[in-house]
């Protein structure tokens, strides 16, 4: 566990994840989800306050529950 307490590294896994999310909101363009879109990125944004101030295992839990929240919001709201 030596690489996850370089900063460097740290800051690189942020800098992807965030890069990925906003190449997934990009590509979701269906105007129902937009609810969901929304709720989802306001729980990224916790998650990535959480992970600058905690490190990444807490980035990764609130991230894994904002998207699982998402997904079912896809499945049942929409």
């Amino acid at each position: 566990m030596k690489i996850l307490k370089n900063q460097h590294f740290r800051r690189i896994i942020i800098l992807g994840l965030m890069f990925f999310v906003s190449i997934f909101f990009i590509s979701s363009n269906y105007a129902p989800a937009a609810v969901c879109r929304k709720a989802l990125s306001r729980c990224t944004i916790d998650a990535v306050v959480a992970g600058l101030f905690s490190g990444p295992q807490s980035f990764l839990l609130y991230f894994s529950g904002g998207f699982m929240g998402y997904s079912r919001c896809l499945k049942y709201y929409i």
